[in-house]
């Protein structure tokens, strides 16, 4: 299984942040975009609710600030994955999961 990369975007001054937008794809078949194999691994999974982007951004705070620094796992550095419930970042309550692959120290 992997990804498929349909766009890359770029952050000024700090180099290239890769950013897919992504289906699960094990078809084998010749696509015209790029693929994205990722490994097995164990994943430290964020739930999220709130309103966008705040709640995600204090959610990337704390799993990086705090969870990490105690948890007894490390990052694979593997990508990490933004999974949301809805694209209508509008309202208060949008549901979302932070997926970051992890190894056990």
């Amino acid at each position: 299984m992997g990804l498929v990369r349909i766009q890359r975007q770029l952050l000024l001054n700090s180099g290239t942040l890769e950013q897919w937008l992504a289906v699960v794809s094990g078809s084998g078949e010749a696509s015209p975009f790029d693929a994205l194999a990722i490994p097995s691994s164990d994943w430290a999974v964020f739930s999220v609710c709130g309103r966008f982007p705040d709640a995600l951004q204090d959610a990337w705070a704390a799993a990086y600030g705090q969870w990490l620094a105690t948890s007894g796992y490390a990052l694979t550095g593997g990508p990490e994955i933004l999974w949301n419930e809805s694209g209508d970042t509008c309202g208060d309550d949008l549901h979302s999961e932070i997926w970051i692959p992890v190894r056990h120290l």
